[in-house]
């Protein structure tokens, strides 16, 4: 009963049910179900397989993966995009619960693992978002395939499990640049690290400077298209759009979404060198000159995302609002139950954070508490984004809590230690 395999069934059965509860398949190829992101994304797909050219806000690693059809099929159409894109999606949510299992299995016996996995299984938000091409659960997967190596480490002290560990982070960044700070900054320390400890690298280094020279592929590629050595432009826009254009309607007392009308008209006829100038100046400027406001509302965000809930359910809701109450009912059930879900995650982070200060150094656990402050730290430049930033960090939790748990027996008998 305990194996991966169930895990799986669960997993799918769970996922069919949603799917043709809200018969999803009458709408999943349009608004207001589908949002503009996916479309960027297709977009950056292209772009790649057609020109050999990068998107300048999506980076080539998810459009790398997203338009393998691209290999095999002349003309592929935005509908094909999107099924494919749910199926890659579903493929990286299972593919997630089973390495999450794993992963527990090391510290855990079978059945508290099981039934430990079985809560990420029943994320609302993790699960509901394998219906839109996005990189959410994709990124997931990424994370966990991270924390087992640290928890590896962990395990068996191999240093190798730390340089495969820093370099799925730096494959991350070509799929949420985002990361790219913490990328950089897990580099620099394995780099230190191994130094002061006088690891052997062995062949497994090939795995991580390949990481390294990807992400130099991608500066390269925004160099010579953009004129700009950078990752994306993503991350500027998105101060531009959200926090900045948030700081300063505050500060000038007008309504938010005049600001992005007026930032929206003004980057609308400039060149993406020119974007990038204008946003960098404008975060410095604000940070510089409007520094409280930019920290009230930031935090503001934070808190925001923290008890948000799955835009999937909101989507559903609106696209089904003329087929009866029943479905609005369950949907708004469901959303109530992601917010939930959302808080007691982060309640649970903030707890494992003072169980974590008072146990003995453990370098994996910090790494991992690391990764997950930085990305909620991270999610305070934008808002109104539901629970997509914190729902990829729901295992993490997870694994934190229930080993620091564990270690100091609150939990008693029922996290049994793997024998």
């Amino acid at each position: 009963m305990y194996r991966s395999s169930t895990i799986v069934i669960i997993a799918l059965c769970l996922a069919s049910i949603f799917f043709f509860t809200f018969e999803i398949w009458e709408y999943m190829f349009s608004a207001p179900f589908v949002p503009p992101d996916p479309y960027s994304y297709i977009d950056s797909a292209n772009e790649l397989y057609e020109n050999l050219k990068p998107h300048p806000y999506r980076t080539i690693g998810f459009a790398l993966i997203l338009g393998i059809p691209n290999l095999f099929i002349e003309t592929f159409e935005i509908k094909q995009y999107i099924v494919y894109g749910v199926l890659l999606n579903l493929i990286a949510w299972i593919g997630m619960l089973v390495l999450l299992q794993k992963s527990l299995n090391i510290y855990f016996d079978k059945k508290a693992s099981f039934w430990l996995t079985i809560l990420s299984v029943a994320s609302i938000g993790s699960m509901s978002q394998i219906f839109l091409v996005l990189t959410e659960s994709v990124t997931a997967f990424f994370l966990v395939f991270i924390a087992n190596r640290l928890l590896r480490y962990r395990e068996n002290g191999l240093f190798r499990n730390l340089i495969i560990a820093t370099a799925m982070l730096n494959f991350l960044v070509l799929i949420r640049p985002g990361f790219l700070y913490l990328g950089l900054l897990a580099t620099a320390l394995l780099f230190v690290f191994g130094l002061v400890k006088k690891a052997k690298w062995g062949s497994i280094s090939i795995l991580f400077f390949s990481s390294i020279a990807a992400i130099g592929l991608q500066l390269f590629m925004m160099q010579n298209t953009y004129g700009k050595t950078t990752v994306s432009f993503i991350d500027k826009v998105t101060w531009y759009y959200y926090l900045g254009a948030e700081a300063k309607a505050a500060v000038s007392n007008h309504d938010y979404m005049q600001e992005l009308e007026m930032r929206r008209a003004e980057l609308r006829s400039k060149s993406y060198g020119d974007i990038l100038s204008t946003c960098s100046t404008d975060a410095k400027d604000q940070i510089k000159n409007n520094f409280t406001i930019v920290i009230r509302e930031y935090s503001k965000n934070i808190i925001e995302n923290s008890y948000g809930g799955a835009y999937v359910l909101t989507a559903i809701k609106e696209a089904r609002k003329n087929t009866g109450k029943n479905l609005q009912w369950l949907a708004q059930a469901l959303f109530w139950l992601s917010r939930l879900q959302n808080v007691f995650y982060i309640l649970l982070f903030v707890f494992s954070l003072g169980l974590l200060l008072l146990s003995k150094f453990n370098l994996s656990l910090y790494v991992l508490s690391a990764i997950v402050g930085y990305i909620i730290l991270t999610s305070g430049i934008s808002f109104w984004q539901g629970d997509r930033f914190h729902f990829i960090l729901y295992p993490l939790i997870l694994i934190l809590a229930v080993i620091l748990l564990q270690q100091r027996k609150i939990a008693g008998k029922w996290l049994t230690p793997s024998r």
